[in-house]
């Protein structure tokens, strides 16, 4: 059970970190796209 509540508690640790930095990433990426006058944006709409 210790070792199974460590890795659970790890994995959780981990997940955590990666919605942080994902939500960093969206959260720049929206703010690019919503800047105007840049034409090296991937997305379609103008």
């Amino acid at each position: 059970m210790g070792l199974l509540a460590v890795g659970l508690f790890g994995l959780g640790g981990a997940w955590s970190l990666l919605g942080v930095l994902l939500f960093f990433l969206f959260a720049l990426l929206f703010d690019d796209t919503d800047r105007p006058g840049e034409p090296e944006n991937l997305s379609p709409q103008a």
